[in-house]
């Protein structure tokens, strides 16, 4: 894959993360698309380009209503942000003091730096 390219897997992957980290469930299948599960019933499923997809089964459900709807937010948020990420200049950091603490990075990019007043 070029560097260009989009990589489809990495967005559904965070995002599965994320709804694990809010007690979701979630199941790959092999058609590329993410299978989200409620205490073992299916609730949802999320395309490639954060489109989330209603499961017959679970409409009209209020609960159910409530967290695909809470999915939906998620998949929001999440494909922003990669999107930011995509689109984020190149930063190197070299001959960081020790009053600089690296935050967070991912793959070598600096998202953020904090000045550490107290050594």
């Amino acid at each position: 894959m070029a560097a260009s390219e989009p990589d489809n897997g990495a967005y559904l992957r965070e995002l599965s993360g994320a709804l694990t980290r809010e007690h979701f469930e979630t199941v790959f299948k092999d058609d590329g698309l993410l299978t989200v599960t409620m205490g073992g019933e299916a609730l949802c499923i999320v395309t490639p380009n954060s489109g989330v997809r209603h499961v017959p089964e679970a409409v009209f459900i209020e609960d159910r209503e409530a967290a695909r709807e809470c999915v939906s937010k998620l998949a929001d948020v999440i494909s922003e942000y990669m999107g930011n990420l995509k689109s984020a200049l190149w930063l190197r950091a070299t001959g960081l003091e020790d009053y600089h603490l690296l935050a967070a990075s991912l793959r070598g990019i600096i998202l953020i730096t904090v000045s550490v007043l107290c050594p």
